[in-house]
């Protein structure tokens, strides 16, 4: 059963035979709060079936969020939940099976009743992704193509997406890095204040610190956070926020 408008498909295993009306709404917010460390990615649908589906009924929805793209904040599509509102409990419940990011689309679990859906993100996996690609930054010496345009303010001309390389030279590192910096600084919580306001030179040079942070050459500015790849983002901020701080005086 598709519902194109809504964006919603519908594989039906039928209980008992009935002559079943379902309808779907799709609407942009809730007045249910979301659940526990989730937040809302735009899209709710009260799907109802009047009489409701006899015994024995199984549907799998596929829910469309290709118009929601690209996803604000950087936050992986692979994050995304569908989730079921549970009228006695009042509680969301997840009911993701799968998502879909060839087609743009996710798979619900088999249920048996509607009422309200709604997809958020999950924020942890969301800082995770973004930590490991800071995390898994190129070393200077490896091949690379670059799948991205990269500008920073110490390149002499932007890097094109598509091009490729034998052997990454430190500046262009330098480069990566601080463009994933800047791709994620919402996502991990840098407040990219006192960097702004710093010269081209200076940033270059916080950039290399962290890179030199992240290969686990000392001196460490803070001994409780162990130099190599950060472990969380926590420890991210605080070296970053003491890299800039150094330059800022």
């Amino acid at each position: 059963v598709e519902f194109s408008t809504q964006g919603v498909e519908m594989k039906v295993k039928a209980g008992d035979d009935t002559n079943t009306v379902i309808t779907v709404e799709r609407y942009d917010t809730s007045t249910n709060p979301p659940p526990s460390d989730m937040d809302p990615a735009g899209i709710y649908l009260d799907i109802n079936a009047d009489p409701p589906l006899p015994e024995g009924s199984e549907v799998v929805l596929e829910v469309s969020y290709a118009h929601l793209l690209p996803l604000p904040g950087g936050f992986p599509e692979s994050a995304l939940k569908l989730f079921h509102f549970n009228d006695t409990t009042g509680e969301w419940e997840d009911v993701t099976e799968t998502v879909d990011t060839v087609n743009k689309k996710i798979i619900s679990e088999p249920i048996s009743s509607f009422s309200v859906f709604g997809i958020f993100y999950d924020k942890e996996a969301i800082v995770e992704a973004a930590l490991a690609e800071v995390n898994n930054v190129p070393k200077p010496g490896e091949p690379y193509t670059f799948e991205e345009d990269i500008d920073a303010p110490f390149l002499s001309k932007p890097i094109e997406a598509g091009t490729t390389t034998t052997s990454l030279m430190p500046h262009q590192v330098m480069a990566i890095m601080f463009h994933v910096l800047q791709k994620n600084k919402d996502v991990l919580g840098l407040d990219y204040t006192g960097f702004d306001a710093l010269s081209a030179e200076d940033k270059q040079m916080v950039i290399a610190l962290m890179l030199d942070f992240m290969d686990g050459r000392p001196p460490a500015p803070h001994p409780e956070i162990e130099a190599g790849p950060f472990k969380s983002a926590e420890d991210l901020r605080v070296i970053f926020d003491w890299y800039v701080t150094a330059f800022s005086g």
